[in-house]
């Protein structure tokens, strides 16, 4: 129930505050690497660094120490990207690498586990079994630390995901200074929950409905609502963005990522239909792929090489394919020569101690990295996709513009080499985008592109769904939305007449050849509910609900794309004729009224509830389940974040016990100390050395900051002497400096204003001010020397008597007061009002000039002429 409650309590902050920023966080999800991306007003475009200042993050989560006995996985110490991808050769059961391939997927009882699932243990060697009874929610598969732990000691594929989402989601609002939000127009529902940054994650084209519901479950337990958006419609996105199309074209994007090959045909062009001027459309025609081709298959095929190598050097020993740790590390190997052997004809291989204090030392050269790739049928498959994408939609490669080439796999020799042997025309191969960030920072593009605050060039998007989605309905079925391209916004409206029960649909995939062994077609039923609750009020008021007219009208979106939301179901009873007394209130009629004010009764229109329950053997997250999930990853964080407070606090007294015991053994400080308090010190350094080894490892970062204070306490007083000591003659210095400075600074003041007075003019001192710091001059000066003579009478290891903080205090008061003194201008002030005389003779005018000091504090200069009378003034301070 706590947890129920937790999260409830997690989703209403989600939900509770307004939008108020304004970008997008774009995540590139990738089976080995995730990438995030960033557009926001105000700062550049570009990728989110990860903690090492990378461009990208490993798709690892490792766990530390010993699996708790009572299974509480979460208490382990968690570590994540690079970090974790290297722990896997010290412990790989613990670590878990490539999550992603098991998001939606099926484990059985009968062992007939998904493709994918198979594929997984192969390559990483997990332990990967069934979702133990009494769970009803999420991938059928889990991931257990052993074999022999408990059976409900195991992670589920979406915490995995949600831990590393988590991470990116940190990084993110770190490095923008904003929150991700609930997720922009995931429906009507949360358009007033939006809150922070939009969000969208890339997925694979051929994901389908149950993969997404996954990720969206992986990404709600870390914090955020993304929206959804294909790779190839995002790295085709990144293609079009920059460039200027005359008439429509056709590219076909090949992207051989790390866990899956894919071809999209994508058409690009001018939109017609837009609104915005200067806008591209892209559009999704159709793909093909290979689910578990890709690098990671190339990783595996170079680690069975090197596997045998060690094999066959070592033939008395046991297979090195029995040792899960050797395995991994011959994994990481693998990697390192397949990116060696893209640009190289030969790779050394150097591992000490693979197995049995045994090392490995042998090379591998390309061409027999590409005959085993050969052999095994490997090489044929990233061909494939092409050639079937072509026959299905019968496409010439005259109709094509282009092959773009994205994803890291692309880059490898013998990849280009089967795109050529299948007839991919030389001149169409293109690597005109970023193989690696075409895809995170064409999903960001997409959307910022339809926020015109961001001021993007516009481009139109139109995914496409791979799975043509029909609907059971009263019997028969109907078309929901064909397979190919999908036009955001785009509704199937559901009319179902004389509906007096609670009505369903159920949502399928009638074709399943498409789909990997293990998926179901069935995908979700909808039921809308309130139908039973009002014709049940009406049969109790005695009415024959029969005689009701009634129609329901719903309608079902992609949204987020690729999943399904049914919006808005109504239920609409039109009013019988005659009305049935019995149902006036029902339908709002007033039987009071005259009959010629009586309007007609109009329908009567309900709100439905649409429950959707996901069908097939995988299952949306739910309930209590989703709820212990979300409050387990809360607790991994929380649980992270207390342990590298006490690490932090583990650090810092061991150093300073280190430091204590040097300064006691100092002999340059033997004079600022006492030799009781040097035993005390080192006494307690001991006491804590000793701590540190044996119990610190218990105690929490609180009681580690306890202790610290403890020696503190100790070493503080000397170390606050001996820095008094050597910072203190300079500071007397700069004090008496100022002090000089600041004399003769009065002295020159005094001397202006002398001359002000002599001249009658104003000053910009006053006498009372000059004397005042005149007198603080003199007293600071006087405290001053009395404290240094009394601190040259104390000796070091005694407390001072002079404190540097109060030299420095009272230094820098006298520097303001002088500072603010200097500045200051001489102040303007009104002219007095002038007296005037005026002498005027028979012949002539005379003028003549007296000055009168009119008060103490003016003067004032008339000037008298035949007929004309002129004055001035000139301003001088009361005070003078």
């Amino acid at each position: 129930m706590l947890a129920w409650v937790a999260f409830v309590a997690a989703a209403l902050v989600l939900l509770a505050s307004p939008s108020s920023a304004i970008g997008v966080v774009s995540i590139d999800y990738g089976t080995e690497w995730i990438k995030a991306a960033l557009v926001k007003p105000g700062m550049p475009f570009d990728l989110v660094l990860g903690r090492d200042s990378k461009r990208k993050v490993q798709a690892s989560v490792a766990f530390k120490g010993k699996v708790p006995t009572d299974g509480r996985l979460e208490k382990m110490e968690r570590l994540l990207s690079s970090d974790a991808y290297a722990f896997a050769s010290r412990s790989p059961l613990q670590s878990y690498h490539a999550a992603k391939l098991l998001l939606g997927q099926t484990c059985r009882a009968d062992g007939k586990d998904a493709p994918a699932v198979e594929y997984y243990r192969s390559v990483l060697g997990n332990h990967v079994t069934q979702l133990p009874g009494g769970y009803e929610s999420g991938s059928t598969c889990v991931i257990m630390p052993s074999p022999s732990t408990l059976p409900t000691t195991f992670w589920r594929p979406e915490e995995i995901v949600g831990m590393q989402l988590d991470h990116m989601r940190e990084l993110a609002e770190e490095t923008s200074g904003e929150l991700l939000n609930i997720g922009r127009s995931f429906s009507s529902i949360f358009d007033s929950a939006r809150n922070g940054l939009d969000t969208v994650i890339t997925v694979p084209i051929f994901y389908t409905l149950h993969e997404r519901q996954a990720l969206l479950d992986a990404a709600l337990l870390a914090g955020f609502r993304p929206q959804l958006i294909s790779d190839a419609a995002a790295a085709a996105t990144s293609y079009a963005h920059s460039r200027t199309f005359a008439k429509p074209e056709r590219h076909i994007f090949y992207d051989a990522g790390s866990g899956s090959v894919r071809a999209t045909l994508v058409e690009m062009g001018p939109s017609t239909d837009s609104t915005r001027s200067g806008a591209n459309r892209v559009t999704v025609l159709d793909a093909a792929w290979d689910r578990l081709a890709g690098g990671l298959a190339m990783d595996l095929v170079v680690r069975d090489m090197l596997a045998d190598a060690f094999d066959k050097a070592n033939p008395s020993e046991p297979s090195v394919r029995q040792n899960a740790r050797a395995m991994a590390r011959l994994l990481r190997e693998a990697n390192k020569i397949k990116h060696v052997l893209s640009a190289n004809a030969a790779a050394s291989a150097s591992i000490e101690s693979l197995a049995n204090d045994i090392d490995l030392r042998t090379s591998i050269d390309r061409e027999a990295f590409e005959a085993r790739m050969r052999s095994d049928g490997l090489i044929q498959r990233f061909g494939q996709p092409i050639d079937e994408l072509l026959t299905r939609t019968k496409t010439a490669w005259s109709d094509i513009t282009s092959v773009v080439l994205v994803g890291g796999a692309s880059r490898v020799p013998s990849v280009h080499a089967e795109l050529l042997a299948r007839g991919v025309p030389q001149e169409k191969l293109a690597q005109n985008v970023n193989a690696d960030e075409a895809a995170v920072l064409g999903a960001a593009l997409a959307v910022a592109s339809t926020q015109p605050q961001l001021r993007m060039k516009p481009v139109d998007v139109v995914d496409a769904h791979m799975y043509a989605i029909h609907a059971h309905v009263q019997g028969r079925d109907e078309l929901v939305f064909p397979a190919g391209p999908y036009v955001p916004g785009t509704e199937w409206n559901l009319t179902l007449p004389n509906v007096r029960t609670d009505a369903s649909i159920e949502l399928f995939t009638p074709t399943k050849e498409r789909l990997d062994a293990g998926d179901a077609g069935a995908l979700q039923r909808i039921r809308f509910e309130g139908v039973d609750r009002i014709f049940g009020e009406l049969r109790a008021l005695g009415i024959d609900v029969q005689t009701l007219p009634t129609k329901l009208n719903a309608s079902i979106r992609s949204e987020p794309f690729g999943t399904f939301l049914a919006r808005f179901p109504l239920l609409t009873i039109e009013p019988p004729t005659p009305l049935p007394e019995a149902l006036h209130t029902f339908f709002g009629v007033n039987a009071s009224a005259p009959k010629n004010e009586t309007k007609p009764p109009a329908p009567r229109l309900i709100d439905l509830f649409p429950n959707s329950t996901s069908l097939g053997p995988v299952r949306p997250l739910a309930g209590l389940e989703k709820a212990g999930s979300f409050e387990r990853l809360r607790l991994i964080v929380h649980e992270a974040r207390q342990r590298a407070l006490r690490d932090t606090a583990f650090n810092e007294l061991e150093s300073s016990v280190y430091r204590s015991r040097d300064m006691m053994q100092d002999d340059a400080l033997a004079a600022a100390r006492t030799n009781d308090e040097a035993q005390r010190v080192l006494s307690k350094a001991d006491e804590l050395g000793t701590w540190l080894s044996t119990e610190a490892d218990q105690a929490d970062a609180k009681t580690i900051q306890k202790r610290q204070r403890e020696l503190d306490a100790l070493v503080s007083p000397i170390s606050r002497r001996m820095s008094e000591a050597e910072r203190r003659p300079a500071i007397v210095a700069d004090m008496r400096t100022t002090l000089q400075r600041a004399r003769t600074f009065v002295d020159e003041a005094k001397a202006n204003l002398t001359q002000a007075l002599a001249q009658k003019s104003a000053s910009k001192y006053t006498a009372a001010e000059l004397d005042t710091l005149d007198a603080q001059i003199r007293k600071d000066a006087t405290w001053l020397e009395d404290g240094v003579l009394a601190q040259d009478k104390r000796k070091l290891q005694e407390e001072p008597v002079l404190f540097v903080s109060d030299i420095l205090a009272r230094d820098q008061k006298l520097q303001d007061t002088v500072k603010r003194l200097s500045r200051r201008r001489i102040p303007k002030t009104r002219p007095k009002k002038s007296s005037s005389t005026t002498s005027a003779s028979s012949s002539t005018s005379t003028s003549s000039t007296t000055t009168t000091p009119a008060t103490s504090s003016s003067l004032t200069s008339s000037t008298t002429s035949a007929g004309t009378s002129t004055s001035s003034s000139r301003p001088v301070h009361d005070e003078l």
